[in-house]
Formats: structure tokens, C-alpha cells, sequence
């Protein structure tokens, strides 16, 4: 009787600890995700301001478009709120520069086709300029049909712009 219930504990303990490293799997592949979306969002502004010289990104239909089909490619897709993250944006600008050299955020481009990112320009008084992109991470469970079950945004920033 006694190796009965030995061996109930162990596979217990076998199923726990698969569990465990299984949600840290799937917690690295989510953050992943969103992470290689921010990071193809932002060589896209670069380049595009490589391209065009002092000229805003989100002037140009094809940077948009350039943006749209390379996160439709990646398969990232999710119905997020802008709003939420908007003051936290705000927040860190203000964190990171002096409350006095910092004149404005404002969201600049949500894609409502594709969702799942936003981006805002943080505008600074001696005329440069910096977008922060926000990406979701984020786990659907579509066989069980719940979605949007867990959701932590991704904060990420492109470096200064000065207009000319």
C-alpha cells in the first residue's frame, strides 16, 4: 500500500512540474511574439525616415501599408485598447525626460484592420521627436473558444528625430 501512494505523489508532482515549465513555454512564445512585432514596427519608421529624410512616417500610405502587411505575415493579430496604455505612455515620456522639455504625446497610427499595436509621438520642445510603439502579448485559447485570456502590452521606442 505504501508504494501505491508513492507513486500517486510522484506523478503529482510529474504533472505539476510539467505544467509549470509548459506556462513558462508558452509565456516566452507570447512575449516573443510581440516583441518581433515592435521590433519590425520600428525598423519600418527607421527606414522610412532613412528614406524620405526629415519626413513623418505616417505621412506616407506606404509605411502604413508597409507596417500592415508585415505584421499580417507574421500572423500577429489582436483586438487591443490604445486607450489603456495611453496614460502609461504618457507617464514613462515624462519619466524619462524632463517634465519641461517634454510638450506633448500624442497617438499618431492604430491600424483598426490589424489591431494589436499602437504608436505615439512624444514630441520634445527643442524640435526632435520619438514614437513609442506598444505591442500585446497575448494568449487565445481557441479550441476552448476563450480569447484575449491573458494580455500584458510591450513598450518599446525608436531613437530621436530632429526636424530640420
Amino acid at each position: 500500500m505504501k508504494d501505491a501512494v508513492g507513486s500517486t505523489m510522484l506523478a503529482y508532482i510529474v504533472i505539476i512540474v510539467v505544467g509549470i515549465v509548459g506556462s513558462i513555454l508558452i509565456a516566452s512564445n507570447m512575449y516573443t511574439n510581440a516583441y518581433k512585432a515592435k521590433n519590425n514596427i520600428v525598423s519600418t519608421i527607421d527606414k522610412y525616415y532613412m528614406v524620405s529624410g526629415n519626413k513623418d512616417c505616417f505621412a506616407d500610405a506606404t509605411c502604413k501599408e508597409s507596417i500592415a502587411v508585415t505584421l499580417k505575415n507574421m500572423g500577429y493579430h489582436y483586438d487591443a485598447d490604445c486607450s489603456k496604455v495611453g496614460s502609461k505612455v504618457l507617464a514613462k515620456a515624462k519619466k524619462n525626460e524632463d517634465d519641461s522639455d517634454l510638450v506633448k504625446v500624442e497617438q499618431v497610427y492604430t491600424d483598426s484592420s490589424s489591431k494589436g499595436y499602437c504608436i505615439y509621438k512624444v514630441e520634445l520642445s527643442d524640435t526632435s521627436y520619438y514614437y513609442t510603439i506598444v505591442t500585446f502579448s497575448h494568449l487565445n485559447i481557441n479550441a476552448l473558444g476563450i480569447g484575449n485570456l491573458i494580455s500584458t502590452p510591450v513598450y518599446g521606442e525608436t531613437r530621436t528625430y530632429y526636424n530640420s
